[in-house]
């Protein structure tokens, strides 16, 4: 039989929850989430297990590092920013390498058409 999977916004917003909710802290409110998962049989394997971070200016939805990084790279290609994108490049292998769930995540949020336009 497959296990369960979730996405990692189903994760996300229960984490979310956990703290608005039960005002959690952020450790806590994580471990309550992936214990929740798990005790229903849920493959957790591919879900990045951390808050999403705000934005620097605090006007865009909280996202993981690792699409930050990716979303970074995209507007420094997509502006002809080429002195960027080296940085970015790094930035987010960087990120990938922390964890599969990582690579996973930034898979499924189209980084390999953006990774495809940055060695052309």
């Amino acid at each position: 039989m497959a296990s369960k999977r979730i996405t990692q916004e189903t994760f996300d917003a229960a984490v979310r929850e956990n703290i608005e909710e039960f005002e959690m802290g952020t450790e806590e409110a994580i471990r309550e989430a992936v214990e929740q998962f798990e005790s229903q049989g849920v493959d957790l394997s591919n879900i990045v297990k951390t808050i999403p971070k705000v934005s620097l200016d605090g006007l865009q939805e909280p996202t993981h590092s690792v699409l930050q990084a990716l979303n970074d790279l995209q507007e420094s290609l997509t502006g002809s920013r080429l002195q960027e994108v080296s940085a970015h490049l790094v930035r987010f292998c960087d990120q990938c390498k922390q964890q599969k769930a990582s690579r996973y995540l930034a898979a499924q949020k189209g980084a390999y058409p953006i990774l495809l336009a940055a060695w052309q």
